[in-house]
């Protein structure tokens, strides 16, 4: 996590995976999801 402008924070996620069972396509969009879902959340509780 990196502090930015603004009182704003940059998150930066990285990973090696091999899917099994899924496309690679759709074990990237899973990923992504899950990535996204996660600072939205954070906010969320956060802001109360």
């Amino acid at each position: 996590m990196h502090e930015v402008s603004g009182g704003q924070s940059r998150v930066r996620w990285s990973g090696v995976f091999t899917p099994a069972g899924t496309s690679d396509e759709e074990a990237v969009a899973l990923l992504r999801g899950i990535h996204a879902a996660g600072p939205a959340a954070r906010k969320k509780t956060l802001d109360g």
